[in-house]
C-alpha cells in the first residue's frame, strides 16, 4: 500500500514538472515569436572595401570599380560622377543601425517586398552581402533594411541614410551628351499639327515653309523658345532599353530637331520631369518638363512679326502703290552716274550755282528747280529716291519705306482661307515691290469689312490685315504729293 502511494506521488510529481515545463516552453516560444525592437548600434555593411555593386529594381544596374574609377560593367560608355558615386558607396559602408527588429513574419509592413531595391555587394575576395531596402513607415524617421547575414531588420535613420534609395544611374554625368553649339535652326513636330521650322538668318529668326507670307519672328521667340533650348540640360540618366514604350518613347509625343544634327524625342511625364531619348537611341534621360510645355503649345503666329514686308532700300528698285485715290511710286533705281553726281561734282556745282542765284536775286523755287535738275536737293543734299518724281533725301526715303511696310500689318489668320475658291475678288488697293533681281512681290488688299482687308500675297490668301493703317498710308501719300 505504501509503495502504491509512493508511485502515485512520483507520477504526480512528474506530471507537475511536465506541465510546468510545457508552460515554460510555451511562454518561451511565444516570447520568441513576438516582435521585439531593441536598441542596437552596428554597421549594416559587413564587407571590407567594396569593388562591385548590383542594384536591382525593375532592372539591374551593375557597377564595378576599376583602377579606382566606378563604371557601368555593361555600358562602358556611361560616365559617372565619381564624387557622388563614392559618396553613395560611403553611405553604404558607414550606415549604422539605431535599432534592430526581431521575429518579423510580415516584412511588407516595413516596406520590404518583391519590388524593394536589392543591393548585392562584393569585395575583392568575392564575398557578398545582400541588402533589401524598405521605406520610411508612416511618420517615423526610420528606414528598414534586411540583410542576408542576419535574420533581423536593421532600423536606420531615414534622414541620414535615405540616399540608399537613390538609383546609381542618377549619378551618371549627362553634361556631355547634348551638343552645345550655336543654334541655327530648329524643327518642332508634335505629330498632330504642321511641323514648325525656324532658321536663323543674319541674326533674325524666320519661320520657314509654314505660311506663304515670309514669317519673320519677333524678339519674344528668342527669350521664350530659343534661349530655353540653348540652355537645355539632361537632368538624369534612367537606363538603356530595347523597348521604350514604358517611357512613352516608342511613339514620342513631340520631337525637337536642332541644327539638323540632334533630335530629341519627348515621351511620358514623371513628376516635374519628362523622359527623352536622343537621336533615336535606346538611352532614356529626363529633362525639366517646362521646355516640353513651351514646345507642345507653340503657335507660330503668336511669335511672328506682324509686318508682312521686311525689305531695305538696297534690296529693291522701288515700290508702286495704287488705290482709287491715285498711283504712287517710290523709286530707288538711280543710275550709277546719277549716284556719282549726287555725291561729288554736283555738290560743287550746286554750291556755285546757288551763290550765283543769290547774287542775282533768283527766287527760292527757281533754286529748287535748278537743284533738282542736278539731282541735288535745294539745301545741297543729294537725294536717294523719288516719290512720284519728287526727290527725297536718304532719311526721307527711309521714312516712307518704313511707313509703307508698317501699313501692311497682319491682324489674324483667316478662318476661311478658301474664301475665293469660287470667284476671285477684285483688289481695292495694290502694292508691287520690284526687287534688285527683277522679281516682283505683289500685295493686294481685298475688301472684307469695315475693319479688315483680306491680304492676297503673290496670289495667296492667308491673313486679314488692318484696314485703317492701309487707308492712312494712302491718305498721307495723297497729301504729300499734292503739297510738294
Amino acid at each position: 500500500m505504501l509503495k502504491g502511494k509512493k508511485a502515485l506521488w512520483a507520477i504526480a510529481a512528474i506530471l507537475v514538472v511536465g506541465v510546468a515545463s510545457f508552460v515554460i516552453y510555451q511562454k518561451y516560444m511565444e516570447e520568441l515569436s513576438t516582435i521585439r525592437v531593441q536598441e542596437h548600434i552596428e554597421k549594416v555593411c559587413k564587407l571590407d572595401e567594396i569593388t562591385r555593386v548590383e542594384y536591382q529594381t525593375s532592372d539591374q544596374i551593375v557597377l564595378e570599380k576599376q583602377n579606382g574609377v566606378w563604371m557601368n560593367a555593361n555600358l562602358g560608355k556611361l560616365k559617372y560622377d565619381q564624387v557622388k558615386m563614392q559618396e553613395w558607396i560611403s553611405i553604404l559602408q558607414n550606415a549604422e543601425t539605431k535599432e534592430i527588429v526581431k521575429h518579423v513574419q510580415d516584412k511588407s509592413a516595413y516596406g520590404i517586398g518583391e519590388q524593394s531595391p536589392t543591393i548585392t555587394l562584393y569585395n575583392a575576395k568575392g564575398e557578398t552581402q545582400i541588402l533589401q531596402i524598405g521605406n520610411i513607415i508612416d511618420a517615423e524617421d526610420s528606414l528598414y533594411v534586411q540583410s542576408d547575414h542576419e535574420n533581423v531588420l536593421y532600423v536606420l535613420s531615414y534622414e541620414k541614410e535615405k540616399e540608399l534609395l537613390t538609383r546609381p544611374n542618377d549619378f551618371v554625368d549627362c553634361s556631355g551628351v547634348l551638343e552645345k553649339s550655336e543654334i541655327q535652326s530648329i524643327r518642332i513636330d508634335n505629330h498632330q499639327t504642321k511641323e514648325v521650322k525656324l532658321t536663323k538668318e543674319a541674326d533674325i529668326w524666320r519661320l520657314r515653309d509654314y505660311y506663304k507670307v515670309p514669317g519673320y519672328m519677333n524678339d519674344k521667340i528668342v527669350k521664350e523658345v530659343i534661349e530655353p533650348i540653348e540652355g537645355l540640360t539632361l537632368e538624369r540618366y534612367v537606363g538603356t532599353y530595347e523597348d521604350l514604350s514604358d517611357y512613352g518613347l516608342s511613339e514620342p509625343h513631340l520631337t525637337l530637331n536642332i541644327n539638323e544634327i540632334e533630335k530629341i524625342a519627348f515621351g511620358s511625364h514623371s513628376g516635374d520631369e519628362i523622359y527623352v531619348s536622343i537621336n533615336d537611341g535606346k538611352d532614356v534621360y529626363t529633362v525639366d518638363k517646362k521646355l516640353y510645355a513651351t514646345l507642345s503649345g507653340f503657335k507660330p503666329f503668336d511669335y511672328m512679326n506682324k509686318q508682312v514686308v521686311h525689305l531695305t532700300s538696297d534690296q529693291i528698285q522701288g515700290v508702286t502703290l495704287e488705290n482709287p485715290q491715285g498711283t504712287y511710286t517710290l523709286d530707288f533705281s538711280m543710275t550709277p552716274e546719277e549716284e556719282q553726281t549726287t555725291t561729288t561734282e554736283a555738290n560743287e556745282a550746286v554750291t556755285s550755282k546757288n551763290e550765283t542765284m543769290m547774287n542775282t536775286g533768283v527766287k527760292d523755287d527757281e533754286k529748287a528747280s535748278a537743284a533738282t535738275e542736278q539731282n541735288i536737293m535745294a539745301d545741297g543734299q543729294p537725294f536717294a529716291a523719288r516719290l512720284n518724281e519728287i526727290p527725297l533725301t536718304a532719311e526721307e526715303a527711309k521714312e516712307w519705306l518704313d511707313k509703307i511696310e508698317a501699313s501692311v500689318c497682319i491682324e489674324s489668320p483667316l478662318q476661311n482661307p478658301n474664301i475665293e475658291q469660287k470667284q476671285e475678288r477684285k483688289a481695292e488697293a495694290v502694292m508691287v515691290y520690284v526687287l534688285n533681281d527683277g522679281s516682283k512681290m505683289q500685295i493686294e488688299f481685298i475688301p472684307y469689312d469695315i475693319n479688315y482687308y483680306i491680304l492676297r500675297y503673290n496670289g495667296v490668301i492667308e491673313f486679314a490685315v488692318n484696314k485703317e493703317k492701309v487707308t492712312k498710308l494712302f491718305n498721307e501719300l495723297t497729301h504729300f504729293t499734292k503739297q510738294s
